[in-house]
């Protein structure tokens, strides 16, 4: 078999994930080209590029390449002349025209408005303010797309792999494999830094995740429901699986609300907005336009209704992110039965979960866990679980008034097991890829980011930049940047 990867990142662990994927696929017999485009691309998230005197042959990936040399397997890193730069973008007015532009079969508008979204950590970024970095963006999607379909010509491979495929280059990969009627797996962190998967589907498409879900309980380990319950209180005690815990800055046991014991608390836990809009046309609203719609549509509910206490807790991230997004949900228009607390609010999530009588998202993991820890849970948007029973799905605000007041709405523990198990478990073992932190570990026994002298480099690099950052911000500030 030929097989390609057509890769754009060389941070861990997505390189090491890749390199592990070529290292299976030449031991089984397949010849297998490498072919890494971050370093010729004018745009691409997550590359460590080269500065100054640090040699080519440091980089991470050429360090992982030469572990796998060998007959059946070659290594390709083009040079940034296939950037097409030449190329007339036409005028975006708005989010919108940008999000429908396509490039002739590449949908290279909403995953530049991916890129950009993830880039500035704003879920609306301005289309002016950003236009040089879109236009890198896009451009950059185009040269993916445009020399991808040159190499399959030239190679006529039987299977593609690539990362994430949301993203402006890794979505231009994914559109030239489709194009091209070729096989693909698209690779992506698996349920705990030992894991990978490389399946056949966007890792944000929630309906197949849906049905890989209903699957795994089907068929589940006879321990299942010990390692759904040991995910669950994993989460709760701030040991991040896949990804980094959110409760540093929360004080257990704390809970930031008067108790009014006559009124029915409500509690809603926010979504990162950035994060819906990033995954573009992966994630759809039904019931509601967006997150902040249906939270306007709750406020709206809680006006009318006194007997109710709302508590909008605003996720951790968001300290992180952009601060207009942040704004938006602290200028929300609250009567005086609702308030809202603050990303860095030291309020224990737990503990608000314990004594809501109500658990209200718009999908997040924080949704089915209330289930887990018996608070009924309504669900307002896009969710993972949905088709679980577990989650109260209202249709419109009547049906959402109905549930907030009813005082025997239902919750079953038992019904958020099938989560649990599967985020504890699905993916693949890593074989050659020893992982010692999410973001760090080693290949073949190689620490490829940090390795030898040239790792030494890259650190006083790194720290370089990190002594700079504030005096680049100062300037920019004086200047007016």
């Amino acid at each position: 078999m030929e097989v390609i990867f057509f890769e754009t990142t060389n941070a861990t662990p997505h390189l090491e994930t890749a390199l592990e994927l070529a290292k299976i696929r030449s031991i089984s017999g397949d010849n297998v080209i490498f072919c890494f485009l971050g370093q010729a691309l004018d745009f691409s998230e997550f590359v460590f590029r080269p500065r100054f005197f640090f040699p080519q042959k440091c980089l991470p990936e050429r360090k992982g390449a030469r572990l796998l040399r060998g007959r059946q397997f070659r290594f390709l890193s083009p040079l940034n002349e296939i950037m097409r730069n030449d190329l007339v973008l036409p005028q975006f007015s708005d989010l919108e025209s940008l999000r429908t532009y396509r490039y002739k079969n590449y949908n290279a508008g909403v995953s530049a408005l991916s890129s950009l979204i993830s880039y500035t950590g704003h879920s609306r970024p301005c289309i002016q303010k950003n236009c040089q970095l879109l236009q890198k963006i896009i451009l950059s999607g185009i040269s993916t797309y445009e020399y991808c379909l040159e190499v399959i010509e030239q190679e006529k491979p039987d299977l593609i792999y690539l990362f994430n495929g949301r993203f402006a280059n890794n979505r231009a990969v994914l559109d030239a494999a489709i194009e091209s009627n070729v096989d693909f797996r698209i690779h992506e962190r698996g349920a705990d830094k030992t894991r990978y998967i490389a399946g056949s589907f966007a890792p944000h498409n929630f309906e197949k995740i849906r049905e890989l879900m209903a699957d795994a309980w089907i068929n589940r380990h006879e321990s299942a429901v010990e390692i759904a319950r040991e995910f669950f209180l994993q989460c709760r005690s701030g040991e991040g699986q896949a990804w980094t815990s959110f409760l540093r800055y929360q004080q257990s046991g704390y809970i930031n609300i008067k108790n009014h014991m006559s009124k029915r608390l409500i509690a809603y836990f926010s979504s990162s907005d950035d994060e819906f809009a990033a995954v573009g046309d992966l994630v759809k609203w039904d019931r509601w336009p967006d997150q902040l719609s249906a939270v306007r549509e709750l406020i709206a509910v809680i006006r009318r209704q006194p007997a109710l206490e709302l508590v909008i807790r605003v996720h951790p991230h968001l300290a992180q992110k952009n601060p207009d997004d942040l704004k938006e949900w602290l200028e929300l228009d609250l009567p005086q039965n609702a308030k809202v607390l603050g990303p860095l609010d030291p309020t224990d999530t737990y503990k608000l979960i314990d004594e809501a009588d109500v658990v209200v998202t718009a999908g997040s993991t924080v949704g089915i866990e209330a289930v887990f820890w018996g608070t009924p849970s309504i669900c307002l948007g896009p969710s993972l679980y949905s088709q679980l029973n577990a989650v109260h799905l209202p249709r419109d605000d009547g049906e959402l008034s109905d549930m907030l007041l009813r005082q025997d709405l239902t919750v079953v523990p038992e019904n958020a097991l099938p989560y649990g198990y599967y985020m504890a478990t699905f993916g693949e073992s890593f074989s050659y890829y020893r992982p010692e932190t999410l973001f760090r570990g080693r290949f073949m026994g190689v620490d490829l980011q940090r390795s030898g002298v040239c790792g030494v480099v890259r650190r006083i690099l790194s720290f370089t930049k990190r002594l700079m950052q504030p005096v680049r911000k100062r300037i920019k500030r004086y200047i007016g940047a």
